[in-house]
C-alpha cells in the first residue's frame, strides 16, 4: 500500500504543477487548469501504473500534455508546418554537422556581417524624468526584493544616474547573452545561392517544421515551464529604426520586444524573406533537429556529380526520406527552375 501512495503523491504534485504553470503563463484561475489537465488523456497514462509514466521527469509529463492541449494553446498558423531553407557552403565544415550531427548552429548576433543587426542602441529619448525615474522604481521593486528599504532607494539613485549604463547592460544582456538561427521562405534565390551558398555551387536545405518541433533544443515544457524563452520571428526589413525607447519597449511582451530588436532589418535585406528563432538569453551553441523535419536538399545550378556524390553520402543511413533536387537556370527568364532528382534515406 505505501507504493501506491507514493505514486499518487507523485501523480497529485505532478497535477498540482502542471496546473499552477499554466494558470500562471495563461492568466487563467488554478481550478480550471486542473479540470484541463484532469480530463486530458495525459492524467489518465500518468495514473496507469502500466505506462510509468508517474516514474518520468514531471517535464516529460507536461510535454505529453501541452502536445495533447496544443490546439487550445497555439493558432492553426502556428501548428501548420512550413517550409524554411538555409542556404550553406559545401566547403564549410559546419555543413556536414547538420547531416552528421543533425545539429543547427544558433549564432551570437554580435558576429553578425550587418552592423546595424541586433546592435541597435537603446535610449530613452522623449520620455520624461518622471517616467524614467517611474521605470526605475518598478524596477527596484521587482529586482530587488531582497534589498532593505534604504538600500534599494539608495541603489535605485545610482541606478538612475547610471541611466545610460543600464541601458546598456540591458541591451547587453538582450543581444550578447543570446542566440539566433536564421533562415529564409525562399528555397530558389538567386541572391542567397550567390551570397551563402559559395556562388551557386553549394546548396540550400529545405526544412519543415512547426511550433511543435522547431528545432531549438528544447521542448515545449521547458519553454512554458522552465526559462527557455524561444521566440519566432518573421523579419520586417524598413527604411527606419523600431521603436528604441526602452522604457516603452519595456511595456511590451517578450516577444514584441524582440521583434522590434531582433526582428528589425535594414529594406537592403528585404530580398531574404528571413525567418529566425531567437533564443532569449541563451548562448550561441549546436540545436539538435528532429530528423523528419528536413525535407529536400538543392544543389546549386553551378554542381556537378562530385558534389552530388558528397551530399549522398551524407544523406546515406538518413532515418527518413529526403529529396535531393538541382536548381537549374532558366533558358528564358531570370529564374531558378528546381528539378527534383531523387529520393535518399531510409523510406
Amino acid at each position: 500500500m505505501w507504493r501506491d501512495d507514493r505514486i499518487q503523491a507523485v501523480i497529485d504534485t505532478t497535477t498540482g504543477f502542471i496546473a499552477a504553470k499554466l494558470a500562471e503563463r495563461l492568466n487563467r484561475p488554478l481550478h480550471e487548469m486542473e479540470r484541463l489537465f484532469l480530463a486530458s488523456k495525459t492524467y489518465a497514462l500518468l495514473c496507469d501504473p502500466e505506462t510509468g509514466l508517474y516514474s518520468d521527469n514531471v517535464l516529460e509529463t507536461a510535454d505529453l500534455f501541452l502536445r495533447e492541449a496544443a490546439p487550445a494553446l497555439y493558432s492553426q498558423k502556428e501548428l501548420t508546418a512550413q517550409p524554411y531553407f538555409k542556404y550553406r557552403s559545401l566547403t564549410d565544415p559546419y555543413t556536414e554537422d547538420i547531416f552528421k550531427k543533425k545539429e543547427l548552429w544558433y549564432a551570437a548576433p554580435s558576429s553578425f556581417n550587418d552592423p546595424f543587426d541586433c546592435n541597435l542602441q537603446l535610449n530613452c529619448d522623449g520620455s520624461s524624468e518622471e517616467e524614467s525615474e517611474r521605470f526605475f522604481v518598478n524596477m527596484a521593486v521587482n529586482r530587488w526584493q531582497e534589498l532593505s528599504e534604504a538600500d534599494r532607494r539608495s541603489t535605485l539613485d545610482d541606478a538612475i544616474k547610471r541611466g545610460t549604463d543600464i541601458f546598456s547592460i540591458m541591451r547587453k544582456q538582450i543581444y550578447d547573452g543570446s542566440s539566433v538561427c536564421s533562415f529564409s521562405h525562399l528555397g530558389d534565390s538567386i541572391q542567397m545561392f550567390s551570397y551563402y551558398a559559395d556562388g551557386h555551387t553549394g546548396i540550400c536545405i529545405e526544412f519543415s517544421f512547426s511550433i511543435l518541433d522547431m528545432p531549438c533544443e528544447y521542448t515545449l515544457a521547458q519553454q512554458w515551464f522552465g526559462r527557455a524563452r524561444i521566440i519566432p520571428i518573421d523579419v520586417i526589413c524598413q527604411k527606419d529604426f523600431p521603436e528604441l525607447n526602452f522604457l516603452k519597449l519595456f511595456e511590451l511582451n517578450p516577444q514584441e520586444m524582440a521583434k522590434s530588436l531582433i526582428g528589425t532589418k535594414a529594406e537592403n535585406w528585404e530580398h531574404e524573406e528571413e525567418y529566425r528563432i531567437f533564443r532569449d538569453q541563451m548562448p550561441a551553441g549546436a540545436a539538435s533537429f528532429a530528423p523528419q523535419i528536413l525535407k529536400r536538399v538543392i544543389l546549386g545550378a553551378k554542381t556537378g556529380d562530385k558534389e552530388m556524390n558528397l551530399v549522398k553520402g551524407w544523406l546515406k543511413e538518413w532515418p527518413t526520406p529526403v529529396i535531393l533536387s538541382k536548381a537549374e537556370a532558366d533558358t528564358k527568364a531570370f529564374k531558378l527552375n528546381i528539378r527534383d532528382v531523387e529520393t535518399v534515406g531510409r523510406y
